[in-house]
């Protein structure tokens, strides 16, 4: 949906795609990685509904064996079950590029070298949307690009609080404050813009609403799950749209 929306209306805050697919089974699973990867693709898993980054791997090693491909999946399939009792896998799996985020440039900093994101929150004032710029959260461990692992690519509060044993928000830095906003090298121009995008994309969302059921059958065909009636009960008839 990101794809289409930023096809129409470009960002320089964005790139102008990501590649991405889903998988709906474990075949398909190990088959889509090892194609991206011998495309020269990198490619990040995520299962669906599960948090922590449980079930999250990051294949950047064109190089990587099969065997060790394989063998990683299997573990991130694996945790879906013991976690969250989600019987052969938390399918379906969404594969998507890896974009290669910034880190922090400040010497002397004890997030210096830390890969970011930024959480941005759209909400409803009314009958208007609006953005609010959160935190960005921080990898838990400096980034090396000859070590690449979980703990310093994925920007999880909650996993950065179990993985170092110390206070999530030793993770976490408040986005509405200009010394962070120096500190990430982002202007508030650059964080207008972002902001714009996140609530027009979230507009694009909301309105797409009464397709939600045809999308999710032409992406996932037998495979897709059919919406809870609270969400259907809330769904606006197409030619009301």
């Amino acid at each position: 949906m990101l794809d289409e929306y930023l096809a129409h209306r470009p960002s320089r805050s964005f790139p102008s795609r990501v590649h991405h697919a889903h998988a709906c089974d474990r075949s398909e699973l190990i088959e889509t990685v090892l194609a991206w990867m011998k495309m020269g693709r990198t490619a990040v898993i995520k299962p669906h509904g599960t948090g922590i980054g449980h079930g999250i791997e990051f294949f950047l090693d064109p190089a990587e064996s099969p065997v060790e491909v394989i063998r990683r999946i299997d573990e991130s399939i694996r945790v879906t079950e013991e976690f969250y009792a989600a019987e052969g896998g938390a399918f379906p799996y969404t594969l998507c590029e890896f974009i290669d985020a910034e880190v922090i440039e400040a010497p002397g900093h004890r997030l210096h070298g830390h890969k970011y994101e930024l959480r941005v929150v759209v909400y409803r004032d009314g009958l208007s949307l609006k953005a609010c710029p959160t935190i960005a959260k921080v990898a838990c461990q400096a980034f090396d690009a000859e070590d690449a692992s979980r703990a310093n690519l994925i920007n999880n509060i909650t996993n950065a609080s179990v993985t170092t044993q110390t206070d999530g928000t030793e993770f976490m830095l408040p986005l509405c404050n200009q010394e962070t906003l120096e500190l990430l090298g982002i202007s508030r121009e650059e964080m207008h813009e972002l902001c714009r995008v996140a609530t027009d994309y979230v507009r694009h969302a909301i309105d797409e609403i009464p397709r939600m059921a045809q999308r999710m059958e032409a992406s996932l065909g037998d495979q897709a799950v059919a919406l809870p009636e609270s969400v259907l009960s809330r769904m606006v008839p197409a030619k009301a749209a």
